[in-house]
């Protein structure tokens, strides 16, 4: 029986922004990225997106009074702070993980709203399967499934 290896085709990076979402979104403007109104994840961060044509850039941080909520995040120093890799299936990412002893948690469901070009407003959905924090030293590693790439994926 043949098993089914995932391929590391990076989605995204993470930057770490902690509580400066608001001077990095203006340091990445000037630099010259276009990025995405500012997202609240259902998990309490937030973060803008520089979306590119197969991946993106992601300016993860908090709003003011949020720090607490998901505070192992802020753990990492300010900067890349995590390279995410494609899933079209975080179960089956989960059970390879587990089988080669580098599983973190069961995979996690989260969510942020999202308004479209046409300025209704839809919902970005994930589930992700992050490897084992202590194998991955200095920020994080995860696999994400988009189960609504349209929402995420806009000009």
């Amino acid at each position: 029986m043949s098993v089914q290896v995932p391929q590391p085709i990076l989605d995204h990076a993470v930057i770490n922004v902690a509580d400066q979402l608001d001077s990095a979104s203006a340091r990445f403007r000037r630099l010259g990225f276009q990025l995405t109104e500012r997202g609240h994840h259902s998990l309490g961060s937030s973060n803008h997106l520089a979306v590119f044509g197969e991946n993106y850039l992601e300016l993860l941080g908090y709003e003011t009074g949020k720090g607490s909520q998901r505070a192992d995040l802020w753990q990492s120093p300010l900067g890349l702070s995590g390279l995410v890799w494609k899933s079209s299936d975080a179960e089956s990412e989960f059970q390879h993980l587990q089988r080669q002893d580098l599983d973190g948690d069961p995979p996690a469901a989260f969510h942020r709203p999202v308004t479209l070009p046409d300025g209704s407003v839809s919902e970005a959905h994930f589930r992700t399967v992050r490897i084992r924090p202590s194998l991955v030293s200095n920020g994080r590693s995860f696999f994400c499934q988009h189960l609504t790439p349209e929402a995420v994926w806009q000009p």
